[in-house]
Formats: C-alpha cells, structure tokens, sequence
C-alpha cells in the first residue's frame, strides 16, 4: 500500500515522548486493484503503523488463532517503526505475508 493517508492521522497521536504508535483497525486495507491481501502499513520516519485484522475476523475461526494471528501482525507492523526491513526466514516474525494462511 503506497498510500500514506492512513499513516497521517496517527502521526497526530503520537506524542513527542513516544516511541511509537500502533493502530489495529477491523476495516480491511487491501485497495481494489490489489490481487493480494494488504493486512498493514508502518512508517519509521514517523513512527507509527497500522495493521488490519480484517481477515482474521472470520467467526468460525478460533479465538485462540485469531489472537495468534493479531499477536503475530502486531509483532511484524511494530519491527517496521524502528526500520527492520522483512525477513526470508518464515518462522521470522518479520517475515513478508500476504495471504492469510502464511501467517499461520
């Protein structure tokens, strides 16, 4: 997602003193004309980042992978403010995902 329009909003809630802020959002990022899932989107010289769990709200998936899923997007979304770049390795939470079933 190349759009900066979500990131602006959220440099506005970062205080001076923070290190960092994260949004999670239930509303799906992914825009029209993308064939892949956009699950979340961090800018490090701003500091801030906000990930989707859209994909990961369907009801008849477990809670217990549901929280692993938004535990692990969370993890990945934070690791791109402070400027680590994505990882090959897939047990690395850095690791680039962008289907839900890579994650898992």
């Amino acid at each position: 997602m190349n759009s900066p329009s979500i990131i602006v909003p959220l440099r506005k809630d970062r205080t001076i003193n923070a290190a960092a802020v994260l949004a999670l959002s239930s509303v799906d990022l992914t825009p029209g004309d993308e064939s892949n899932d956009v699950f979340g989107q961090a800018s490090q010289l701003q500091r801030v980042g906000v990930r989707s769990i859209h994909q990961f709200s369907d009801p008849k998936i477990e809670p217990e992978v549901v929280l692993r899923r938004t535990l692990q997007a969370a993890i990945h979304e934070a690791g791109h403010m402070p400027g680590i770049r994505h990882a090959t390795l897939n047990e690395c939470g850095m690791n680039e995902s962008d289907q839900v079933d890579e994650l898992d």
